[in-house]
């Protein structure tokens, strides 16, 4: 979690995030540490955790910068505010954030989304 946080900070400090962005992911990763210790407390108690996670990578050759993203399911809406706040311009035309959100609330797992353009840019989102 640690590294994570500190990858978004040095993020902030060459100017690829802003510092709105960087406090934004750093909260999104304090959350899924909470649920990450309340799926502990379930498993003690003998209960199965219910917690699915959206992981979202992505690669930006232009500077060799690579960001991984793992949030639960119930901050999927967080997610895609952020995405379509500050990288809808990087987005393919057809990159239907509203219909990726429909998928990944209906349940369905595995690697939902996976493209490349033309520069190199890559992402894949992930449901587990």
């Amino acid at each position: 979690m640690e590294s994570e946080k500190l990858q978004i900070l040095k993020m902030v400090e060459s100017g690829k995030l802003s510092a709105e962005q960087g406090a934004e992911l750093i909260k999104a990763l304090d959350d899924a540490n909470s649920s990450n210790r309340d799926e502990g407390v379930m498993r003690l108690i003998g209960r199965k955790p219910e917690t699915r996670w959206i992981r979202i990578k992505v690669f930006v050759p232009e500077d060799n910068t690579s960001v991984n993203v793992n949030l639960p399911i119930s901050l999927v809406d967080v997610g895609l505010k952020i995405a379509k706040k500050y990288a809808a311009d990087k987005m393919p035309e057809d990159f239907d954030l509203e219909q990726i959100a429909e998928v990944i609330k209906s349940g369905a797992e595995g690697k939902i989304v996976e493209i490349q353009n033309e520069e190199g840019l890559k992402v894949e989102i992930t449901i587990e």
